[in-house]
């Protein structure tokens, strides 16, 4: 306020004009209001939603590749250059079985939560991923007799990827992932079962 006066003074206009015109309400935001307003859109979380259409996955101890599909949704936030998605997935692989040369259809279901943790900017995000899943193999009656039915087991899974922000809200982006389910009764093996898969990402955000 005093370099106000003095500025006004030796330019011969009216202090108070001056003080009312820089310190008006809704002149505009203070450096410190931009700042925090900027912090809390970066760290304010915002919703996502992905469908997987189309995931190549390799089952590694006997290779056969299979095609799978998913969707998942949850959120997504930023603070600064540290970014993150947590939320949870739905994927369905079917694939054809042989049980005495009679051709028969299994379903792989999994659930579970999944998390990517990386770093970007408004734009685009790298990252890894780590997931948690229920495994349901749910299966014809003719192959039951030879594998023991339906089976729930669980797995791990670990891999990484990347994505891209279009148009503000559209996600598109591609992972690769190696699941690990470990061996026992409900596999029927005495080692773990490992797949590898690749997928394309499809979203928006909200």
């Amino acid at each position: 306020m005093f370099t106000i006066i003095a500025l006004s003074a030796l330019l011969g206009v009216n202090p108070m004009v001056v003080a009312e015109s820089v310190t008006a309400p809704g002149s505009g935001p203070t450096f410190a209001e931009a700042g925090s307003a900027a912090t809390a859109a970066r760290r304010n979380p915002r919703g996502y939603a992905i469908v997987s259409p189309g995931v190549l996955t390799l089952y590694l101890n006997t290779p056969i590749p299979m095609y799978s599909w998913g969707v998942e949704a949850g959120f997504h936030s930023m603070d600064g250059r540290i970014k993150l998605q947590a939320g949870g997935f739905f994927e369905h692989t079917p694939f054809s079985a042989r049980a005495h040369a009679t051709p028969a259809i299994a379903h792989w279901l999994r659930l579970g939560p999944r998390l990517r943790l990386g770093g970007g900017n408004a734009k685009n995000f790298g990252y890894g991923t780590i997931d948690l899943a229920l495994d349901l193999m749910a299966q014809s009656a003719y192959i039951e007799a030879f594998t023991g039915g339906d089976r729930v087991s669980m797995h791990g899974a670990v891999g990484g990827g990347a994505q891209r922000l279009l148009l503000g809200r559209i996600l598109l982006g591609g992972e690769a992932r190696l699941l690990i389910q470990p061996p026992g009764r409900h596999t029927g093996l005495m080692t773990p079962n490992l797949y590898l898969d690749f997928r394309l990402l499809i979203g928006v955000t909200f």
